[in-house]
């Protein structure tokens, strides 16, 4: 799925690419997060964006969880303005009450 607009400049996501075992129209909904829900504390290290990716079964409201990729970019004006390079750059995902680190390339 192809991220453009408003909710790519405002999150750095561009691209999901969604693995699902079954033969299932989802509907993808990517949000800016301006702040974290109650009892979420902030995941470790600076946070450039914090976004929401939830996926449900088209035209319902039954979450699923399929496994993907995320594709997303970090302006080289926030890397150089904090002191970080490319490979210190990490996705976290808040899940099972705590933050996971994802593999990030």
């Amino acid at each position: 799925i192809e991220i453009t607009g408003t909710v790519a400049s405002e999150t750095g996501v561009y691209k999901i690419i969604i693995l699902y075992d079954k033969a299932t129209m989802l509907q993808a909904i990517v949000l800016k997060i301006s702040s974290l829900p109650a009892g979420i504390p902030s995941p470790p290290g600076e946070v450039f964006s914090a976004f929401e990716i939830v996926f449900v079964k088209y035209g319902t409201s039954e979450k699923v969880e399929p496994s993907g990729y995320v594709e997303f970019k970090v302006p080289k004006s926030w890397l150089s303005e904090k002191g970080y390079t490319k490979d210190q750059i990490v996705l976290v995902k808040w899940k099972n009450g705590k933050w996971i680190e994802l593999p990030t390339e």
